[in-house]
């Protein structure tokens, strides 16, 4: 398993993710997804930062759309989907999950982006 509730998580494996990242004075982490080192992101309560290649910090109003195009374009069947397409007025990019874990990951953050709306 690789998505935690922050407040689950053990403190070895949250480490090396929490202590790179730049919190609010007024933010708290809640979700994260860590399969590995060189790939990770967080959900706080006001923004969802993502590591890739560099640490990507977007707030939720920053994001245009989400979507599953991979399931609506038959390429990957509901139980085998890993990943959710976000766009940016700047970009797009598959933000990877867990599989089994898409549709919770999708519902949490099409509500907190409607929220900014």
């Amino acid at each position: 398993m690789d998505t935690y509730m922050l407040s689950h998580i053990n403190a070895e494996k949250a480490k090396p993710v929490l202590s790179v990242i730049e919190l609010l004075s007024d933010e708290t982490a809640i979700i994260c997804f860590i399969p590995n080192d060189t790939y990770w992101w967080v959900l706080t309560d006001e923004r969802l930062i993502v590591k890739e290649s560099q640490i990507t910090y977007l707030k939720f109003q920053e994001i245009n759309s989400i979507e599953l195009s991979e399931i609506f374009e038959g390429e990957q069947s509901k139980s085998e989907l890993a990943s959710i397409d976000i766009t940016t007025a700047s970009s797009k990019f598959k933000l990877k999950v867990e599989k089994g874990s898409w549709h919770v990951i999708y519902n949490i953050l099409k509500f907190l982006i409607s929220k900014e709306s």
